[in-house]
């Protein structure tokens, strides 16, 4: 699976919000259970992922649940929301709740169909069959600004994406792993 550089593609919004190198290391740490090897692979991956987290597409996410913790992260490219799940314990260690507005860096892998998981709405655009939202709480270096990125969005487009993500909870469809993007090459495919 390759990934179309952030960078090098025109995000409507870039969140221009690097990473922690701390925050990074820690969720590899605690959340991904890999062994040595892996563990290297995952940890030299950060420049990567930090220019796509910088360069990402910036679009509203939302929290569906506290337990088990589920986001909502849209995509306007897709006119679709994707849900991931994430452990528990991140949301209490941000004080997250049901409800609570968020962001995403979306980044776009390339691929030949719609993911299964993705439900595109009457504004797809075509261009994507698949997105990456890399919630910019859980990695920024700033949470402060971080959580500021969520006053881009006007009220329109909050109630368009709360209307999506209460569709979607209605397909009863599994959430993805939150950092699904984060695992070695050979574990990524599994998750479908």
């Amino acid at each position: 699976m390759s990934y179309l550089q952030a960078f090098y593609s025109s995000a409507s919004f870039p969140g221009m919000l690097p990473m922690s190198k701390q925050k990074y290391r820690g969720i590899v740490n605690d959340f991904l259970n890999l062994d040595v090897v892996r563990f290297n692979e995952v940890i030299t991956k950060f420049p990567f992922i930090n220019e796509n987290f910088i360069y990402g597409d910036t679009q509203p996410a939302i929290v569906v649940s506290m337990s088990p913790l589920v986001i909502s992260a849209y995509s306007d490219e897709l006119d679709a929301v994707l849900f991931l799940k994430f452990p528990e314990k991140l949301g209490l260690s941000y004080n997250l709740r049901r409800g609570m507005r968020l962001t995403a860096a979306n980044t776009y892998p390339s691929s030949k169909t719609v993911a299964k998981d993705i439900f595109p709405g009457q504004n797809y655009n075509g261009n994507f069959k698949d997105f990456t939202p890399m919630i910019h709480l859980f990695f920024s270096y700033d949470d402060e600004r971080a959580l500021a990125l969520t006053s881009h969005f006007g009220e329109d487009v909050w109630a368009y994406v709360e209307r999506l993500t209460t569709e979607r909870e209605g397909k009863r469809c599994k959430p993805r792993d939150g950092f699904y993007y984060l695992m070695p090459e050979k574990k990524k495919f599994s998750i479908f």
